[in-house]
């Protein structure tokens, strides 16, 4: 374990001695390694448990705080674990989205929300149901928009894909009733979604381009494109389960006001695996149809 400050790649990885804990360290340490950063502990609870304690309580600590660095408490939990990101220009947060009562309108609990509002640095957020076993990305749901400042965002779920040879699956909801992205430089899908032989397999094909044009990492899992009609939160979330993904990326400009991130919103109440989140400004980082069953992939 080490406190001394230096120049080092972290992760900041919040832990308590609830189920929640068990959840979020398999994936905090598939992170951590590919990342290879340092991890930076965050104990939330009032006492503080003492390491020995936590280390019997979930082995797997065992081997992340080796080489650890652990950051005390200051202020709330939340403030606490933006105080450390910031302190030590974390690379990302990996913590869960709720224990026990969740917010009625994101899904998380008033710590995960207090961070997610303030995050300097991208997160991910476990769902605490999950199963406390390893962690291995094979595949990657990247939702997408069109927009510029979406796809500058996800270029980290590009190298992500690359550096782990999962397959990235790219997923674009075309939405009934939605209006499309005024952003300078959108590339705005064709109005034949149910027709795609006109116009969908010549834009899809600009579309990948322009993804892979974000990053050099080779995708050995492949990219591949997917069209769905609906509304993008439940459309993702269904897509996710029925495909097996792993990890789902989406880019978010910051604002939780009330209509505002309604698919980041849904995603997080609903989303079965973790959600890494993305935000628009925010630098590359080290890590970057009618019915239900209409997805086409070209």
């Amino acid at each position: 374990m080490s406190d001394g400050r230096q120049e080092r790649n972290t992760v900041v990885v919040p832990i308590d001695t609830t189920p929640r804990s068990a959840a979020v360290l398999p994936v905090a340490k598939t992170v951590i390694q590919l990342a290879e950063a340092t991890p930076c502990i965050v104990q939330t609870e009032m006492p503080i448990t003492p390491i020995p304690d936590l280390k019997k309580k979930f082995p797997l600590l065992n081997t992340l705080l080796k080489h650890a660095i652990i950051a005390p408490l200051q202020g709330s939990p939340a403030e606490g674990i933006v105080r450390a990101a910031k302190k030590w220009s974390s690379l990302c947060i990996v913590m869960a989205m709720r224990e026990g009562k969740k917010m009625t309108d994101t899904g998380l609990d008033s710590v995960a929300e207090g961070v997610l509002r303030e995050m300097p640095c991208p997160m991910v957020l476990v769902p605490p149901e999950r199963a406390p076993t390893p962690w291995q990305i094979q595949r990657v749901v990247l939702p997408q928009d069109g927009t510029p400042g979406t796809a500058r965002a996800v270029a980290p779920a590009i190298t992500l894909a690359g550096r782990t040879g999962a397959s990235l699956l790219v997923l674009h909801v075309s939405g009934a009733h939605a209006a499309p992205p005024r952003e300078p430089g959108t590339l705005t899908a064709p109005r034949y979604v149910d027709q795609p032989q006109h116009e969908w397999p010549a834009w899809a094909q600009e579309f990948l381009e322009r993804l892979r044009s974000l990053s050099g990492e080779p995708v050995k899992g492949g990219i591949r494109m997917f069209m769905a009609r609906g509304e993008p939160g439940p459309e993702i979330v269904r897509f996710t389960h029925s495909h097996g993904a792993d990890l789902i990326v989406l880019s978010w400009h910051g604002e939780l006001a009330p209509r505002c991130a309604l698919t980041l919103r849904y995603v997080l109440q609903y989303a079965s695996c973790p959600v890494l989140v993305l935000p628009e400004n925010h630098g590359q980082s080290g890590l970057a149809v009618e019915d239900h069953s209409g997805e086409k992939a070209i």
